[in-house]
C-alpha cells in the first residue's frame, strides 16, 4: 500500500502545485477586477455619491451576466 502512495507522490505534488497556481490566478483576478468593480457598482447605485442610473443598470447587467457563467 505505501509503495503505491510513494509511486504517485511526484505526480501528486505536481498536481497540487498546478491547483494552487490556478487558485492563485483566479483569486488574484477576483480581487483585482472584482473588488473595484463592486465598489464602482455600489457607488453608482441609487442614493450614493456617484449615482447614475443608466451606468448602474448597464454595469449591473454585465456583472450579473458574467457571474452566472460558472453555473452554465
Amino acid at each position: 500500500m505505501s509503495e503505491n502512495i510513494a509511486a504517485i507522490l511526484p505526480e501528486l505534488w505536481l498536481a497540487l502545485g498546478q491547483t494552487a497556481l490556478m487558485l492563485g490566478i483566479g483569486l488574484t483576478a477576483a480581487v483585482v477586477l472584482g473588488g473595484p468593480l463592486g465598489v464602482l457598482l455600489f457607488l453608482l447605485g441609487p442614493g450614493q455619491s456617484l449615482a447614475n442610473k443608466p451606468a448602474f443598470l448597464v454595469l449591473n447587467w454585465i456583472v450579473n451576466t458574467v457571474r452566472s457563467f460558472p453555473f452554465i
